[in-house]
């Protein structure tokens, strides 16, 4: 178009960019591990995104200080639609809907509501760090202080990656009964992009 182009971040604040593919996964001879064209398109649309985002901004490609609002991606695959392409701009979704849940963390097989994550970090002792995300949700994360060499457990920084959460938290907990343990757990690092799961 011919629209100027912002002078400020974020440009926008939801990108969608809504696709459908007449196609499946193809699961894979190991575990649970699957081809999927769909999450390719995803990691694809999301990184070129932010390059083209980049560039426009001037900043450099890998340039970690680009906020030009949410990109999201969201591909369906329906083996009998026909392919389509929508992209739209939206109003940042704030809702945090929440979800009861009741499956111990030791065998929960299922991404885990957000209320659910911030109530097992809760459970660590240690200095509650707490911040708000660009649409207002909760980003919490647990200093715990010990004698032994510090390390940072974090998990889900991007949207499509919320298997590690509860690795994370299951992690914290473990370390938490470790005596001299010195940790910060942040397991939940994108709660507007985990929104979208």
């Amino acid at each position: 178009t011919q629209a100027e182009w912002p002078a400020e971040q974020p440009f926008f604040e939801e990108l969608n960019i809504s696709v459908t593919l007449p196609c499946q996964d193809t699961p894979l001879a190991f575990g649970l591990e699957h081809m999927s064209l769909a999450e390719g398109l995803h990691e694809e649309l999301y990184f070129s995104l932010l390059e083209v985002y980049q560039k426009l901004s001037g900043l450099p490609l890998g340039d970690r200080s680009i906020q030009p609002g949410q990109i999201v991606p969201e591909i369906k695959t329906r083996t009998e639609a026909p392919p389509s392409l929508t992209i739209t701009l939206r109003p940042l979704n704030t809702d945090d809907a929440a979800a009861e849940e009741i499956t111990m963390l030791d065998s929960a097989e299922h991404p885990l509501s957000a209320a659910r994550i911030h109530a097992e970090l809760d459970t660590i002792e240690g200095e509650a760090l707490h911040a708000k995300s660009r649409s207002g949700r909760k980003l919490s994360a647990r200093y715990h202080i010990g004698q032994e060499r510090a390390v940072i457990i974090s998990a889900a920084q991007h949207a499509n990656e919320p298997s590690g959460i509860v690795g994370a938290l299951r992690a914290g907990q473990d370390l938490s009964r470790q005596a001299g343990s010195h940790f910060v757990l942040s397991p939940l690092e994108n709660p507007d992009g985990y929104h979208l799961q």
